[in-house]
């Protein structure tokens, strides 16, 4: 459905919102004005608060996740460490892209060999090749229940059994290796990849 939404698209930017997120105001607002002052910009991620079955888990998926931003204000994904090497620093909502840097990931944007991790495999492409700018305010709510598109996933944060954990390390695997195998990262940043795999 993304793919097919990106080959529709005709404006300049693409963001996404999954049916179970919700933008908060000012979102695009705030994501433009990046773009406008920093002719640099390739792609502009933001904070987010994540809900499951209406109860609040996490109040910023960036702090959760250990990205800090100094002083509060947008500023350039730090290259290392690489915390994008252990998972999605950022939920797919929460990102918005440039066409002509985007049109750069290749086709399609989203790979559908995977049959989960298509966003984290995206934006490590995204970060591979971009100048990503962190907007450290949080512009979404991700909200996580059971509606019945979730085949063969648990809710995140729930438990997993063991056959979809094994599973799920698989899949982490495909996209790391995918990773490593991408010409051009820094050299500081190849073992921490290397050691996530």
């Amino acid at each position: 459905a993304r793919n097919t939404g990106v080959n529709l698209a005709t404006g300049r930017f693409i963001s996404f919102l999954d049916s179970d997120d919700v933008w908060l105001p000012g979102k695009m607002k705030a994501e433009l004005s990046i773009f406008d002052g920093n002719p640099s910009a390739e792609a502009v991620i933001s904070d987010s608060e994540r809900w499951r079955e209406n109860e609040l888990v996490c109040a910023s998926w960036f702090a959760e996740q250990g990205l800090l931003v100094p002083g509060q204000k947008p500023a350039p994904l730090p290259p290392t460490p690489p915390l994008w090497a252990k998972r999605k620093i950022c939920a797919t909502c929460c990102l918005t892209i440039t066409r002509a840097a985007l049109d750069r990931l290749g086709q399609p944007p989203f790979d559908t060999s995977f049959q989960t991790h298509q966003c984290w495999d995206f934006a490590i492409r995204m970060i591979h090749s971009c100048n990503v700018i962190v907007l450290p305010d949080r512009t979404a709510v991700i909200r996580r229940f059971d509606d019945g598109t979730r085949v063969g996933r648990p809710l995140p944060g729930t438990q997993y059994p063991p056959a979809v954990k094994r599973v799920m390390a698989y899949r982490r695997y495909r996209v790391l290796e995918k990773a490593q195998s991408m010409k051009g990262w820094p050299a500081d940043v190849v073992p921490h990849i290397e050691a996530a795999r």
